[in-house]
């Protein structure tokens, strides 16, 4: 019996503990992202995969709200745009804006697309 109680014990045990002490801020900086955008030496690829999915899912969340009669943040061209265009928009951007690379990625994402594509 008293063995069975420790099973349960534990488990009771950790979710009282508080909730900051678990979570981790995970708001990623535009100073986080242009590091994913350049690479490192040692996961090159890992990093330009993570900022390929981030500024295609900014892409499609604008296409989306497009769709739904929203205001568009940004226009890309009809003929649509590369990985690499999008990336190098990014890094051009932030080259030009490193004091607003503390912002979260996504506001400086958007940013750096409305600069690189404006709407008409």
């Amino acid at each position: 019996m008293a063995r069975r109680f420790g099973f349960l014990f534990l488990p009771v045990c950790l979710c009282l503990l508080p909730s900051a002490a678990m979570a981790r801020d995970t708001v990623l900086s535009g100073r986080e992202l242009l590091a994913r955008c350049q690479g490192t030496p040692q996961v090159l690829n890992a990093d330009r995969l993570y900022c390929k999915g981030y500024l295609e899912g900014i892409e499609d969340l604008a296409a989306h709200s497009r769709s739904h009669g929203a205001a568009a943040p940004f226009c890309v061209p009809a003929e649509g745009v590369t990985d690499e265009e999008m990336r190098l928009a990014y890094m051009t951007w932030a080259k030009d804006h490193a004091g607003e690379l503390n912002l979260p990625a996504l506001n400086a994402a958007v940013a750096a697309l409305r600069t690189t594509y404006p709407c008409k």
